[in-house]
């Protein structure tokens, strides 16, 4: 099995939990609507309706997210295409791309200099 077979058909961006999340970090719903520049009904439509937000809404939204909570984006919560949470994995954008990186993978990631223990020198000489 290639590695394109094991990716997710469909998976989109958890927009409820981003909303519980926001809420659990203090932030008021009339302070997300304020943010995204939308109505607070739209906000509440996010969260109770289980409605998207535009794209660019959307973008503000996961902006705002990573702001309050600190996370990095590829903790963004996720679903599958029935509604069920995707955790523990690695994502680029919203695509899973396995559980953990290979170890081949990791060397691919290394920068060049900090290989084996070696430090950089923030001083150019």
């Amino acid at each position: 099995m290639t590695w394109f077979n094991r990716l997710p058909t469909s998976t989109r961006v958890d927009w409820v939990r981003v909303l519980m999340d926001l809420k659990r970090a203090g932030c008021s719903l009339k302070v997300i609507a304020a943010f995204v520049e939308v109505s607070k009904s739209a906000v509440v439509g996010w969260r109770n309706l289980d409605v998207e937000p535009k794209h660019r809404d959307g973008e503000r939204l996961i902006a705002l997210w990573q702001d309050k909570t600190g996370r990095p984006l590829h903790l963004l919560p996720v679903v599958d295409g029935r509604g069920r949470p995707v955790e523990n994995r690695m994502r680029v954008g919203v695509l899973m791309l396995g559980s953990r990186p290979r170890p081949h993978d990791e060397r691919q990631l290394a920068l060049p200099g900090l290989a084996n223990g070696q430090e950089s020198d923030p001083q150019p000489r």
